[in-house]
């Protein structure tokens, strides 16, 4: 049996702390975008909205789309998921979770 995943973070003590905590994270990413519209793609692991996923540890890549962006294909093809990605409606556009199983 493998051992449980474990994440480390910092969590606020109050749920207004992790409403603001949540909000910081997303007007960040927001900040990042607005001015220059870009896709964020980060490997698994290092995105902020890793938190999101369900799929149990396969998960490779993270992209985050602005909402002024049509979807790229490339985020459901297999060199990005080769067993699927799952999409994800987070404040200010998407998130795609590609994965290998």
């Amino acid at each position: 049996m493998n051992a449980p995943l474990t994440v480390h973070c910092e969590f606020p003590e109050t749920i207004d702390g992790l409403v603001r905590m949540i909000r910081q994270r997303d007007d960040e990413i927001v900040r990042l975008t607005e001015n220059k519209p870009c896709i964020l793609v980060w490997s698994f692991g290092d995105s902020p909205y890793d938190h999101l996923s369900t799929n149990g540890g396969d998960e490779d890549w993270v992209a985050f789309v602005p909402s002024s962006y049509e979807f790229p294909d490339w985020v459901f093809s297999s060199s990005f998921g080769c067993s699927g990605t799952k999409e994800y409606t987070v404040f200010g556009g998407n998130v795609f979770i590609g994965a290998h199983a």
